[in-house]
């Protein structure tokens, strides 16, 4: 019977990641070009509390349509919020963003801030664009074009110097942000999700039959991670950049050693079942991941062996789920239809239940320990970890939150809505609350 694999030592954690990678097999692919273009904001600032006149943009672009049919209005700063029935006295705030991002004429789906350069921006959207801005003032860097479906997935490098787009056709193109057009592209079968390596330039994409494409950039040397034969809606690399979580669209989640290519823990339910794997969550520590499911389940496994540590049935579909870094290291935030719970896994029981609107997207804040999640009614709820209770939200949509991101510096989040906006808001106000 095979062993399971020896944890990695933690003197090993300087190995220099070509070496951890060096047996990818590889070959060239081809690259295509593109153009660049423009878009439109709108900017406002606030000043203890108040709103002050919206800002001109650099393109000259200066609307206030706070009033207008398109965009919600909220003046309920500091006071009792209703959502579902639900009327929580303790939550304070309703912020407005400091910019709202209008570049784009559809839907939202996707946005990113560079981890270098916090000021930089970017967003992908139905209207077949990913556009790059400037997060500070909004205006517009450049358009990365030959795109011909929704763009769903966009991301900047972990060093910042080149961001990916791709559609879903299958289109997948990287773009250095000194130069107009792409430095690489290649074309899947239906993109359905898309990420960079936290310590490499190395991108990967999964198309529908559930194949993973991995790619070094800007070289396009590739390798493939068969399927089983169904898709898979979600990805995420393991903090020691090694091992890969995938979950599969019959509930299949497996753990994947991406330089052996081998399979190191597997899931599977204990029947057949055609019910999707929303989204995936991995520990700090490299020990353990959380899963959701479309069917309701949460599961809680080791990422080095096929032990269950949690498996619970929240009876409505989750969306998203997060680990909880805190005093208690054993927490999981999961977020549905009704809310976000909090359970600890390690003890199998719920801390926490707290109702707000449906929830489609979640952050995890690490220094504030707070919860930001993102509902279908365009509000992002502030969660505090330690109380289980709303402190604080930010509004400024009025329709789903599809997609949220925390800039590395902790000072801002940018969203992304089907309202066609993406907002950027601070997040310095948080700092003086109790948490």
């Amino acid at each position: 019977m095979d062993q399971p694999p020896v944890p990695p030592n933690p003197d090993d954690e300087n190995e220099d990641l070509d070496n951890r990678l060096h047996d990818i097999d590889i070959h060239e692919v081809d690259e295509d070009s593109t153009d660049s273009g423009e878009g439109s904001i709108i900017i406002m600032n606030e000043e203890e509390g108040h709103m002050e006149e919206l800002v001109e943009a650099d393109d000259g672009v200066v609307l206030d349509d706070r009033n207008s049919d398109d965009m919600e209005t909220d003046d309920r700063d500091g006071e009792f919020h209703e959502v579902n029935g639900y009327l929580n006295e303790d939550r304070v705030g309703g912020n407005h963003p400091l910019i709202r991002y209008s570049g784009h004429t559809g839907s939202v789906f996707w946005c990113d801030i560079n981890s270098k350069d916090c000021s930089l921006a970017v967003t992908g959207s139905e209207d077949d664009r990913a556009l790059v801005w400037n997060l500070n003032t909004g205006e517009t860097i450049f358009e990365c074009k030959n795109h011909t479906d929704s763009v769903t997935h966009v991301g900047f490098c972990f060093d910042g110097t080149y961001v990916a787009t791709g559609d879903m056709a299958g289109l997948v193109q990287v773009w250095k942000l000194s130069e107009p057009e792409p430095v690489w592209s290649e074309k899947i079968d239906e993109l359905q999700w898309l990420l960079w390596h936290k310590e490499s330039n190395i991108l990967f994409a999964a198309q529908k039959t559930g194949e993973i494409f991995i790619w070094k950039i800007p070289s396009g040397q590739c390798k493939v991670i068969p399927g089983h034969g169904k898709g898979t809606e979600c990805g995420i690399l393991m903090p020691d950049g090694k091992r890969m979580v995938v979950g599969y669209n019959d509930r299949f989640v497996k753990v994947i050693d991406l330089k052996a290519e081998n399979v190191i823990a597997t899931y599977k339910p204990l029947r057949e079942m055609e019910e999707f794997t929303t989204d995936i969550d991995v520990h700090s520590d490299n020990t353990n991941f959380v899963a959701g499911f479309t069917d309701g389940g949460v599961l809680v496994g080791s990422s080095w062996s096929s032990k269950t540590l949690l498996e619970i049935d929240t009876k409505t579909k989750v969306e998203a789920v997060k680990f909880i870094a805190h005093d208690v290291s054993t927490l999981v935030a999961i977020g549905s239809s009704t809310g976000v719970d909090i359970w600890d896994y390690s003890k199998k029981v719920q801390r926490h239940s707290i109702e707000c609107s449906s929830i489609n997207r979640m952050l995890y804040d690490v220094n504030r320990h707070l919860i930001y999640a993102g509902g279908v009614i365009g509000e992002i709820y502030v969660i505090s970890c330690l109380s289980g209770s709303i402190i604080y939200y930010f509004v400024g949509h009025r329709q789903n939150i599809l997609h949220l991101s925390l800039s590395s510096d902790n000072c801002k989040m940018l969203s992304a809505s089907e309202d066609k906006r993406s907002n950027v808001y601070d997040l310095s106000v948080l700092d003086t609350l109790a948490h």
